[in-house]
């Protein structure tokens, strides 16, 4: 009877070759659906049997629906087409396998129905029953059917940032039961978070924008492969504009990704130990500080002042008591700046080891520039007992001639003078608090006054990638270079200041870049260096 009228409506006679055709019962059945009245197909597709309409058929339904005007009846509207395909997609429940195959093999075909319909967020109730069906499905193509159609969602639910409802699949698949029977679904689960997809769960949580509670928890299940994709991204030029954003999603994931990142301060991989410095520093600092004891013996220069230099430059309580602990195992090149912290932390209880180091008694800390430091540190805890010491190397001679160098001496004279506080020294003082008066304005106190240079001086940069410089701002500790060549932070140079007819030369880091300039911090000088630099700071400080 329906063939007929299906016909009826072409004007013609069912022809024999019609009838032998195997794809005329369905052209029947679509002409069927496609004349059946609206009232009629809206009472079916909220019904039991809302499956058994053809897929084309119904995606014309749902398009109608859809682009309907808003003066179209109530019955013909986007929210009917909305509860049309949830009410198809409950068929997945369906206690029919015929039901479950047609449906699952429906909502592959409609997927750009259900983005359309749903452009923000899927209903949960879809989702749900989706996976439900998944999860209980016995027949191998059923469920392959409903893979797809799973691979799918997920898809598009992380292109539109639903990542509630990609939590929700993950979720599911994750907590159906281990065994052989549902295999299928670990695969799944693992190839929903693979490749492309990952990454662009890690841009999402990278932008500049705020971060969705759901991204740290997907990124938690994998947390070494998120570490080497930010240890990546740390590697790029611009890599290090990407911090700040990097660690509030460290904050975000917790534990499984910040004891990894320990574990990786002991890897002997220097990309990754470099990266786990870099993100624990920006991160939670605590943890790099307590490891320190641990990895930085194995540490290469590089890393040992890498994470010196993050350490120093964020001064947390405890910072003092921990290079105290490890200064005399790290690289020459790095313990200036540990004796430099310890002295502006005020950690007392290094002075028996500084006075050991100023005295010259170990052997791998005897060069002249890592004395003075521990010096230097010794007065900025004004240490009573250095006292003797110190009037030792001011006076000491060996016949005609002192028996320490002169910058040792002038740095025991001034370091000797805020501890005995003498008149005489008053003057000497008066820089220290003047010193301490300017770092009231910065969260890590200054080591030393800083001179802004009116008159640039010339300087060079030197080695394989020679370069002119000028300095515009100099201290005792580093200096503001500006220059041709490119820097990056925490690149070693050898710089030649030229004042007049002075030549100081130095071993710096490169600490930060502007683009105005470099700031670096002189790592190691020649005591006649050291000297002729600080003879120059004072005349131009006094001017």
């Amino acid at each position: 009877m329906e063939g007929r009228t299906a016909l009826a409506s072409t004007g013609r006679p069912a022809r024999v070759a019609d009838w032998t055709d195997e794809g005329f019962p369905e052209v029947l059945h679509e002409r069927f659906w496609a004349e059946l009245p609206v009232r009629e197909k809206s009472r079916v597709l909220r019904g039991v049997d809302a499956w058994c309409m053809p897929v084309a058929s119904l995606r014309r339904y749902l398009e109608e629906l859809a682009d309907a005007s808003p003066d179209a009846p109530p019955g013909a509207s986007p929210r009917e087409a909305r509860l049309v395909l949830l009410n198809y997609a409950r068929c997945l429940l369906s206690g029919e396998a015929q039901a479950r195959h047609i449906v699952a093999a429906g909502l592959v075909e409609l997927q750009d129905s259900l983005e359309q319909l749903w452009p923000h967020q899927l209903p949960e109730e879809l989702s749900r029953g989706l996976l439900q069906a998944l999860v209980q499905e016995t027949s191998p193509g059923i469920a392959g059917l409903l893979a797809a159609v799973t691979e799918n969602v997920a898809r598009s639910s992380v292109l539109k940032a639903d990542y509630a409802t990609f939590e929700r699949i993950l979720e599911a698949l994750e907590q159906a039961p281990r065994d052989t029977e549902h295999a299928h679904l670990t695969a799944l689960c693992e190839c929903l978070v693979a490749g492309e997809r990952w990454l662009l769960l890690v841009d999402a949580a990278l932008a500049n924008r705020a971060l969705d509670p759901v991204l740290p928890r997907l990124l938690r299940r994998d947390p070494e492969r998120l570490l080497d994709r930010l240890g990546l991204i740390l590697t790029s030029p611009q890599g290090l504009d990407a911090l700040p954003a990097m660690a509030r999603l460290l904050r975000g994931v917790g534990d499984p990704a910040l004891g990894v990142l320990q574990r990786w301060l002991l890897e002997p991989r220097h990309q990754r130990a470099t990266s786990a410095v870099k993100l624990l520093a920006a991160t939670q600092p605590s943890r790099l500080l307590d490891s320190l004891p641990q990895a930085l013996p194995s540490w290469d220069w590089s890393l040992q002042d890498l994470a010196i230099a993050e350490l120093a430059r964020l001064g947390m309580q405890g910072t003092g008591s921990a290079f105290l602990c490890t200064v005399t195992e790290a690289h020459p090149l790095v313990v200036p700046m540990m004796l430099d912290q310890i002295g502006l932390a005020q950690e007392t209880s290094a002075v028996p080891l500084l006075l050991e180091i100023a005295a010259g008694q170990i052997a791998r800390l005897q060069d002249i520039f890592i004395r003075i430091k521990a010096i230097e540190a010794l007065g900025r805890m004004r240490a009573k007992e250095a006292a003797s010491l110190l009037g030792d190397f001011v006076g000491l001679r060996n016949g005609l001639t002192y028996a320490e160098p002169a910058g040792l001496r002038a740095a025991a004279e001034e370091a000797l003078a805020l501890i005995e506080d003498l008149p005489s020294s008053a003057h000497l003082r008066a820089d220290y608090e003047a010193l301490e008066k300017a770092s009231l304005a910065f969260a890590r106190p200054r080591r030393y006054l800083r001179v802004p240079l009116s008159a640039p001086f010339a300087a060079q940069i030197e080695g394989p990638q020679a370069a002119p410089a000028r300095i515009h701002t100099l201290s005792l500790g580093g200096a503001f270079l500006e220059s041709d060549r490119r820097l990056s932070v925490g690149e070693p140079i050898r710089v030649e200041i030229r004042a007049g007819l002075r030549r100081i030369h130095s071993t710096a880091v490169v600490r930060n870049v502007e683009p105005s300039g470099s700031g670096i911090e002189f790592v190691h000088m020649e005591q006649e260096d050291r000297e002729k630099l600080r003879r120059l700071i004072r005349r131009l400080h006094r001017k």
